[in-house]
């Protein structure tokens, strides 16, 4: 199971998110929801991706997965830890 791509092109990372939660959750890509858009600024993510500078981490939650997309175009896809009661 795939949980890590890299994009080098910034047009792909909403589309490896989609996918990647995809697989990580064994569901169609089409059949993911929310629709990525209504969670997160897909172009602002483009717009991270894109900047020779940039070098931070956006991180947030989506379809029940945790998605890290960092500025060098690598997107991390993980299932969130439950909180446990102690």
């Amino acid at each position: 199971m795939k949980t890590v791509r890299r994009c080098s092109d910034p047009d792909e990372v909403a589309v490896a998110i989609v996918e990647l939660v995809a697989e990580r959750t064994d569901r169609d890509p089409l059949a993911v929801e929310p629709r990525l858009g209504t969670v997160v600024d897909v172009e602002a993510l483009a717009t991270v991706v894109a900047s020779p500078l940039a070098t931070g981490r956006v991180t947030f939650e989506y379809a029940g997965c945790t998605v890290a997309v960092e500025g060098d175009g690598t997107v991390r896809v993980r299932e969130p830890v439950e909180a446990t009661d102690d």
